[in-house]
């Protein structure tokens, strides 16, 4: 027996992209940040994450890889660096940093900030097939 199922539309895809991030700004919040991603930024999400083949399941993935993976180093860069200098910096999705660049040795215990330190804000860099996610770190 076959399935047949219809063909998601532009509105299905940003719902589920929705949907998936509710989680990630649960985990954000609760490590003491906040998390602001831009409609674009949420297109690209769309983008990267529909297959015609097999429709959302590559959203995960590219959830991973362009928001929550930048999103954590930037929470690791910021408290390595500790919170109290507010300092920015920012990273792509490719796993590149700037700011001051130099690796940082992690800290063995990890501090939750009892307000949010930072808004991690996530927007899109880049023109076309050149597109990426940058994760920037604001100061409150």
């Amino acid at each position: 027996e076959q399935i047949l199922f219809n063909t998601l539309s532009q509105e299905d895809i940003a719902k589920i992209v929705e949907l998936e991030l509710k989680e990630v700004y649960r985990r954000v919040e609760q490590a003491g940040y906040r998390l602001s991603i831009t409609p674009a930024a949420k297109r690209f999400l769309a983008e990267c994450g529909y297959d015609p083949q097999y429709g959302a399941r590559p959203l995960k993935r590219a959830i991973q890889e362009h928001i929550e993976d930048p999103v954590a180093e930037a929470i690791i860069q910021h408290q390595s660096l500790g919170s109290s200098n507010g300092s920015s910096g920012s990273t792509s999705s490719n796993g590149s940093t700037s700011g001051n660049g130099s690796p940082q040795e992690l800290p063995s215990t990890v501090e939750r900030p009892s307000q949010p330190a930072l808004t991690i804000k996530v927007s899109v860099c880049g023109k076309g097939d050149k597109r990426c996610t940058k994760t920037t770190l604001q100061a409150l």
